[in-house]
């Protein structure tokens, strides 16, 4: 892909206030974006309108969160 792809979804997922993490990773994807919607029709809404309208955005994978086990930001040093 060309780099300005990769710019030009950083830069949407950036403006999003659905998304709360996007992280480049290496792997069978190129991004692992956390959003939180209010229910599925805004998820659907979020997924047409903004992921899947960005150029090279070919495919997404929805993991929807059951239950939450540990949530820290806390790094002991």
């Amino acid at each position: 892909m060309a780099p300005e792809v990769f710019s030009t979804f950083a830069a949407a997922i950036a403006r999003a206030p659905e998304v709360l993490e996007c992280h480049m990773i290496a792997g069978g994807f190129d991004y692992l974006v956390k959003a939180r919607v209010g229910d599925m029709d805004a998820y659907r809404t979020f997924l047409s309108d903004v992921l899947m309208a960005l150029p090279g955005v070919r495919e997404t994978h929805t993991y929807p969160v059951m239950e939450e086990v540990k949530n820290t930001v806390h790094l002991p040093l």
